[in-house]
């Protein structure tokens, strides 16, 4: 999620933009600083970006049922932004944080150990719903017959 979330940087913003929860606490905040991701202190990405987008630019975040765990945390990350608006399906709903465990030598195991929430707090432990749902209507053979494209484009436009 980290390289996904730190490409995006410039248009989320320096400050919060998720955590990891487990029952109901958070456990670590997830941030965007001068375009680099960070758990808590922890630089995740270490990116030379001098972009400086508009910030009242519309942001479409496509979403659907492959949009999934890094993809899910992804979409978090713009959620409660006031200039953001998400079409499409819900998520798959796998949005968890996930831990290495090492059983051996060369056996290990991911183990889901914490959900996630937006940066108001609002914990996801269910697929992510958009804030305009647009049933069928994909067409990745042609991007300009895709309906979700087509209400994202509609949306920006205006």
């Amino acid at each position: 999620m980290y390289p996904m979330i730190g490409g995006l940087g410039p248009l989320l913003g320096d400050g919060n933009a998720g955590s990891f929860v487990r029952d109901g606490k958070i456990l670590s905040t997830w941030s965007i600083k001068r375009s680099n991701v960070y758990l808590g202190r922890r630089a995740f990405t270490t990116i030379n970006n001098n972009c400086k987008p508009n910030r009242k630019l519309k942001i479409a975040v496509l979403i659907g049922p492959v949009t999934s765990s890094a993809g899910e945390a992804t979409a978090i990350s713009f959620i409660g932004k006031k200039n953001v608006k998400s079409f499409g399906e819900p998520t798959s709903g796998l949005i968890t944080a996930n831990q290495m465990m090492a059983l051996a030598a060369d056996v290990y195991y991911y183990l889901s150990v914490s959900t996630e929430a937006d940066r108001n707090g609002k914990e996801y432990t269910k697929p992510i719903q958009p804030d305009e749902l647009v049933m069928d209507g994909d067409n990745f053979e042609n991007l300009h017959a895709d309906q979700k494209v087509i209400a994202a484009l509609k949306w920006l436009e205006n």
